[in-house]
């Protein structure tokens, strides 16, 4: 009997949460539908992972605005600056096989690494490359406005002044994670985009996810970019992609991949019952750091 009463608390629990997620996802859903309407925005998609679960995932609008084309869970998104997320974790992994560690000096990786203060340049390490407090000011110029290589991007970044001292301030440096992109090509033999693919992308099954911007082209199935003009309405423009400093935000994903992505981080690194990266590496990426 005891254990009949049991059975049946719960499941009265599980219902009752289950029927207070799908409330939840309700809400999100309208909230969502009425932001697409306040804000313009032709198609999006929405991931919700809570306790190492997706418990919300949907797809709304198009992809384009001529053709109609609804989005779906593998259209291809850009992922912006959590591109650099994931180049911290594969930095990690290379620390997990130690081939290198955090406190390595940037120069001794990349012996072409060069900044307008000598005392910077000596002393940069590899974690300062994910921290933007290199004591230079910002450089978004170099690839907003000219699509070079990552090594002739990087080589210009010596002609910027410093701005404060090294650690001494905070200072937002796209062109610091083109350079981490370098020194994963340097200490594992790969470039960053097939080395991300192979230890990251492939393991979790993320299997359209593009580490080259441009190659959304090739593969298909991505989203236009749109800008809202005052006087002429939803203007498409052009891509933008600078993949000269891909490991900064270039990284282009879907809805699915996106998913299996964030049940990873949010099992601190942990997919299915393989660990890709030690928990130790993996807690010190999300820890606060000031040096």
């Amino acid at each position: 009997m005891k254990k009949l009463i049991f059975l049946l608390f719960t499941i009265l629990i599980c219902s009752s949460i289950t029927a207070q997620q799908k409330s939840n996802n309700k809400k999100l859903d309208a909230m969502i539908v009425q932001g697409m309407t306040d804000w313009k925005i032709p198609g999006l998609a929405t991931i919700v992972v809570k306790d190492g679960q997706v418990v919300f995932q949907k797809t709304y609008g198009v992809k384009n605005l001529v053709s109609n084309e609804p989005v779906d869970e593998n259209t291809l998104f850009n992922m912006a600056s959590t591109t650099k997320a994931i180049v911290a974790i594969a930095m990690g992994m290379l620390v997990d096989d130690g081939k290198l560690n955090w406190d390595d000096k940037v120069v001794d990786h990349l012996p072409y690494f060069q900044l307008s203060d000598p005392y910077i340049t000596a002393d940069a390490r590899v974690k300062d490359l994910f921290t933007h407090n290199l004591g230079i000011v910002n450089a978004d110029v170099l690839w907003t406005l000219d699509s070079v290589s990552t090594r002739e991007t990087v080589k210009d970044f010596d002609l910027l002044k410093k701005g404060y001292p090294l650690r001494g301030g905070f200072t937002y440096q796209n062109i610091m994670y083109a350079v981490a992109g370098e020194v994963i090509e340097a200490v594992s033999g790969k470039p960053w985009n097939q080395f991300v693919k192979e230890r990251i992308f492939n393991p979790l099954g993320m299997t359209r996810t593009q580490a080259i911007a441009n190659d959304i082209f090739k593969v298909g199935n991505y989203v236009t970019p749109y800008f809202d003009d005052p006087e002429d309405g939803m203007v498409e423009v052009d891509y933008g992609f600078s993949d000269q400093i891909g490991p900064a935000g270039m990284i282009c994903a879907t809805p699915n991949d996106i998913a299996k992505y964030l049940t990873f981080v949010v099992n601190d690194g942990i997919h299915k019952s393989d660990t890709l990266i030690r928990p130790k590496t993996f807690k010190y990426l999300f820890e606060p750091h000031s040096f």
